[in-house]
């Protein structure tokens, strides 16, 4: 019936989730693995040892790097390992690939800036901006993974449900059959959660809190040079977004699928509804289901309140 109970992240012969967790450092032997989490920890007290580094908003990119090296202690504990994936559409693939390399693009853009920035040729100064280029790397990278990991598992997730969904159509099993296929299913996700939740959560926050902080760096303070990463933070945003929506709009297009193909009857139905109600197979965010009508709300709230509140911000700049 399209399910693979026994697997968070099904096999395949795709080697570049391997590549990319190579370079993050996580598949070292645990001892050396403590070699770039040091680095990580440095790089979170540079406001100490190097206050002059960062050109603007030094305390949102020191907690950035905070959350990278919990993230990154967090892997190691987990004890992550590489986890294949299976591809879905090449598109997809190659889209969510994309925004992998946007990623470590960023990184050196940050990096030559940095250099450019603090060019006295000191041991001192070359020896810190080493240090905080090689921290971001392992900031950057780990984060570029863990967005590609995660996109291309609820678009693969989507896909085996609308796989199953079309079997359940084309074969028309028992209920009883049904609903041992669909606590597989209910299963999978749950032991996706266990671990993934928590990160898949961060990575929406993580862009979307900087979003609006990069606008006003560019709109109001005029830092034009974070117009590149706020570009590289909005599209990827969008598209983080519709790969969790993906999944999660799963949930109500099951019911909408079984009623328009008539596959059960309607008391059947009235069963199935009741079995399903308190086995979600999307993914719940403590409470807060990212899906197309939580992003509806959003959009209200940032047409409602946001956007008249830079608008103002940008008028008493141009005309204070």
């Amino acid at each position: 019936m399209g399910t693979r109970p026994e697997s968070v992240l099904p096999l395949t012969d795709n080697p570049s989730p391997h590549r990319m967790l190579m370079v993050t450092g996580l598949l070292l032997p645990y001892k050396l693995s403590i070699i770039p989490l040091g680095i990580l920890t440095s790089g979170c007290f540079s406001m100490l040892f190097y206050p002059e580094y960062y050109p603007n908003q030094s305390i949102i990119w020191t907690a950035d790097l905070v959350i990278g090296t919990v993230t990154y202690g967090y892997m190691i504990l987990w004890k992550h390992k590489d986890n294949p994936l299976t591809q879905t559409s090449k598109l997809y693939t190659r889209i969510t690939l994309l925004f992998y390399w946007l990623f470590i693009l960023y990184w050196l853009f940050c990096a030559i800036l940095q250099f450019a920035t603090h060019t006295r040729p000191t041991l001192e100064i070359q020896g810190k901006n080493i240090l905080m280029s090689t921290a971001w790397w392992f900031f950057f990278s780990t984060m570029a993974y863990l967005y590609y990991t995660i996109c291309i598992t609820l678009l693969q997730r989507a896909q085996e449900l609308r796989i199953w969904l079309k079997s359940v159509k084309n074969e028309k099993p028992s209920l009883d059959i049904f609903f041992i296929a669909y606590n597989a299913h209910y299963k999978i996700i749950l032991q996706f959660s266990k671990y993934w939740n928590f990160l898949v959560f961060l990575g929406f926050c993580l862009l979307g809190f900087h979003i609006p902080i990069d606008l006003i760096s560019v709109i109001y303070a005029k830092n034009y040079y974070d117009s590149f990463g706020l570009s590289i933070k909005t599209i990827s945003l969008g598209w983080y977004i519709a790969c969790i929506c993906k999944l999660n709009d799963i949930e109500p297009f099951i019911l909408n699928y079984l009623y328009k193909h008539r596959i059960y009857s309607l008391e059947d139905m009235t069963a199935i509804e009741k079995y399903i109600e308190h086995r979600p197979l999307g993914l719940d965010f403590y409470g807060i289901k990212i899906n197309k009508g939580f992003i509806i709300k959003i959009l209200l709230l940032i047409l409602n309140l946001i956007i008249p509140t830079l608008y103002g911000l940008l008028s008493n700049s141009v005309f204070g």
